[in-house]
């Protein structure tokens, strides 16, 4: 606040007898006359004056217009006496709201400037979350749709390949996160994806990582993996022991929280590599699968030692025992020859990605094999093939240990008559069980478990029948009860979220609208418009 008054002891005696405190704002300067506020105003960022009306040179009103032409987001406090009533009504005019009538009592004052500084900092909280708000949707349409900014300014970077600062100081990082056993958090919490499963991990990583200055943007790129874009504001680059250290902090979360594993990007300082160097940090997640008792890496320090990058290629030995076992129909030992290559790969730090890799070659030999027994027994090969393994969710060697086995015992399965329907026979059995229990809080390691087999084969069988995962046919399965009970019902909208199994309410309306388009009221809204026409 600023002080304005050509009366100096006026001024002292404001500043200093006054608890302004206990009203929440610090008295920063005093000025004489209206030229000099002017100039203060303008330098040391004042939000709030506090102006005598009759000043000499330029008086409280002239300095209340220039103050409102100029600077319209600064607040403004006029003293005024019992026979400045004119005054006041000019003020009025000019869009000054607030006034206090000498002699002002020292409560009153203390109250009114209270209140006004309370608006002042909703105000900035405000435009705060729509400038985060604005930011994050262009770093969104960036990563997710490679398209450019709307604006030039992106976080403080440049879109012309500029340096986004005036002082040329400033630089931005992304961190790439997933949880380290993403196959078994996705069975164990389908509505991890939900919207309070998604704050406590943005939580973990934004409450890490402000401490030290970096004004973290985080959001969900896809599947158990989020990136956060940061910025460091100051003239020396933070060393890369304190981001490690922050980021072992979220890492481990709190007791029974899943453990994220991180890779932070190379520095940007303009859009134009923002992207690239996001994706970098999302497809380095692989390479921490070659170490999962490490939780922090850096793509600069991974591109660096190339671990993880090295291309293994097939023993002929291995290739050969696993071939022939799978020729004697013996699953017993495929699966023990197979868990035998993949510990061998572990042993020589290879990555999940490599691991797929590999076995893509090795399937492609199985598939010769099923197709010299006949056309029908290639048929019954019902499994998705590798190309789909979202490798961000089978993020582990068990995971991919636990499909690579299964399929491989479904394709021993295929080459045997009498299996032609068993894969569609489980998938119709999970869908009548989910059909009973989609109200409930259902998960896709509860329907696995009760088909007795594992939350990652379940998913693949179900996705490859359905065209679709676990977790969008239980969403499109709600959402038409939920169509139903808006049209045929007078249930609140939250109690109908709650009836089709969505506990919270906001998760379930931004589903319902990204499948309908539309908000549930809208939508029974024009459901009633559309009878009564």
């Amino acid at each position: 606040m600023l002080i304005v008054d050509d009366e100096p002891i006026i001024c002292q005696g404001l500043r200093e007898t006054v608890p302004w405190e206990q009203a929440g704002v610090e008295v920063v300067a005093e000025a004489y006359d209206g030229e000099e506020a002017l100039g203060l105003i303008a330098e040391l960022g004042v939000d709030l004056v506090l102006t005598d009306i009759n000043m000499p040179e330029m008086d409280g009103l002239q300095l209340a217009e220039a103050i409102k032409a100029s600077m319209p987001h600064v607040r403004i406090v006029i003293l005024t006496g019992y026979g400045e009533f004119e005054y006041a009504r000019q003020a009025v005019r000019l869009g000054v709201e607030d006034f206090l009538l000498k002699p002002a009592d020292v409560s009153e004052m203390v109250g009114m400037v209270a209140r006004i500084a309370g608006e002042i900092r909703e105000s900035r909280a405000r435009d705060m979350r729509s400038d985060r708000e604005r930011r994050l949707q262009s770093i969104r349409e960036l990563m997710l749709e490679g398209k450019k900014p709307q604006t030039l300014d992106l976080f403080g970077l440049r879109c012309d390949g500029a340096s986004g600062d005036a002082a040329g100081d400033g630089c931005c990082r992304f961190v790439a996160s997933q949880t380290l056993h993403g196959a078994d958090w996705l069975g164990r919490a389908e509505d991890s994806f939900s919207s309070e499963g998604m704050e406590r991990w943005k939580s973990r990583i934004e409450l890490a990582l402000e401490p030290l200055g970096l004004q973290p943007l985080s959001f969900v790129y896809r599947e158990n993996v989020m990136l956060t874009l940061c910025r460091e504001t100051g003239p020396d680059r933070l060393p890369d022991d304190e981001w490690a250290a922050a980021l072992k902090r979220a890492a481990n979360g709190e007791e029974g929280g899943e453990r994220l594993v991180f890779v932070v990007s190379e520095r940007f300082r303009c859009a134009s590599d923002a992207r690239r160097c996001g994706l970098e940090a999302v497809e380095a997640l692989h390479a921490g699968s070659a170490d999962p008792s490490r939780s922090v890496w850096f793509a600069e320090q991974l591109a660096a030692s190339g671990l993880g990058e090295e291309r293994i290629e097939w023993s002929p030995d291995t290739e050969k025992a696993i071939l022939q076992a799978f020729a004697r129909h013996d699953k017993e030992e495929v699966a023990a020859r197979v868990r035998e290559w993949i510990a061998e790969l572990r042993g020589r730090r290879c990555n999940v990605k490599e691991l797929f890799r590999l076995y893509a070659e090795l399937r492609v030999l199985v598939m010769r094999r099923l197709r010299a027994g006949g056309p029908k027994a290639a048929e019954r090969a019902s499994v998705p093939h590798v190309k789909e393994f979202d490798l961000h969710q089978i993020n582990t060697f068990e995971a991919a240990e636990a499909v690579i086995v299964e399929e491989l015992m479904t394709l021993l399965s295929a080459a045997q008559p009498g299996t032609a329907g068993k894969n569609r026979w489980i998938v119709e059995r999970a869908k009548d069980y989910i059909d009973r229990n989609a109200h409930q809080d259902l998960k896709a390691s509860e329907v696995a478990a009760w088909l007795k087999i594992t939350p990652s084969y379940f998913s693949l069988l179900f996705k490859q029948h359905e065209g679709r995962s676990f977790t969008e046919y239980v969403n499109e399965l709600r959402i038409e009860r939920a169509k139903s009970y808006l049209s045929e019902t007078h249930d609140r909208v939250f109690e109908i979220a709650d009836k089709v199994g969505y506990k919270d309410y906001k998760y379930f309306v931004s589903v319902f609208k990204a499948l309908t388009g539309v908000t549930p009221t809208d939508y029974r809204n024009r459901e009633r418009s559309g009878r009564a026409g």
